[in-house]
């Protein structure tokens, strides 16, 4: 609630000092020179105007070989224009089919990792069971031959 008080307080005071700033500062402001512009556009209309009056007072086939010339550097420009789209969509074409490539490369090598994965594990299951095996039958043959030795002739 304070906060909300001080707040908006602070903001009457300001408008009121931006207020009185400007009614000081006015009588100044109003003996300022004009500001120029960045871009001079009156001497840009005038030579537009220049070079129209020069074109039509030689004639109406001038000013169609300027129309003619005007359109042709813009067909340039376009063509200009539309070639860079066209490399910029081809280069982008080709890193979208490169990713996909080294996304579908990702997968398969993750797949043929876990196929070895699991083949050796299947090996090594094998070779326990193997190793059980043997280990069971040489038990066998020693307690046979623990019988046989055992039993009196």
């Amino acid at each position: 609630m304070n906060f909300e008080i001080l707040a908006g307080s602070l903001l009457v005071i300001s408008f009121l000092f931006l207020v009185w700033l400007i009614f000081k500062k006015s009588s100044e402001l109003k003996n300022l020179p004009p500001k120029e512009n960045i871009i001079p556009v009156k001497k840009i209309k005038e030579k537009i105007k220049q070079k129209a009056t020069i074109y039509w007072k030689g004639g109406v086939p001038n000013f169609y070989d300027f129309l003619q010339k005007t359109i042709l550097k813009m067909r340039e420009l376009f063509i200009k224009a539309d070639n860079k789209v066209l490399d910029l969509l081809l280069n982008l074409k080709q890193k979208t089919d490169k990713s996909k490539t080294e996304f579908d490369d990702y997968w398969k090598d993750l797949k043929s990792n876990l196929k070895n994965k699991d083949q050796k594990i299947e090996t090594e299951k094998n070779q326990e069971l193997e190793e059980k095996r043997e280990d069971q039958e040489q038990e066998k043959l020693e307690i046979k031959q623990d019988k046989e030795n055992n039993t009196p002739a």
